[in-house]
């Protein structure tokens, strides 16, 4: 979970954590079905964004399967592309 004001971590003084910014990535997935999407008005990504709803609204509702398909394997590819080899994370222990 985050909230809007997520970002602020990566402000310098703007935070409790000291002076420096603090390094963060901000993912943020869809979640509407294809057809939802192809359904919105609009060529583009940001004009089709603007009429489809927003998971602050009541009537966003993701499509489960491939909304966390897509999440996991970017997450996970994303932390195995970061983190330590495996073998190199016993150093650490």
């Amino acid at each position: 979970m985050f909230s809007e004001d997520f970002s602020e971590y990566g402000l310098p003084g703007r935070h409790h954590y000291g002076v420096e910014p603090v390094p963060y990535c901000y993912w943020l997935f869809g979640g509407h079905s294809k057809a939802r999407y192809d359904a919105a008005p609009g060529d583009t990504l940001m004009v089709k964004l603007s009429y489809l709803p927003s998971n602050h609204q009541s009537n966003f509702a993701p499509d489960p399967e491939p909304t966390l398909r897509v999440g996991v394997c970017a997450l996970t590819s994303e932390a195995l592309a970061y983190l330590p080899a495996a073998g190199a994370a016993k150093k650490f222990l």
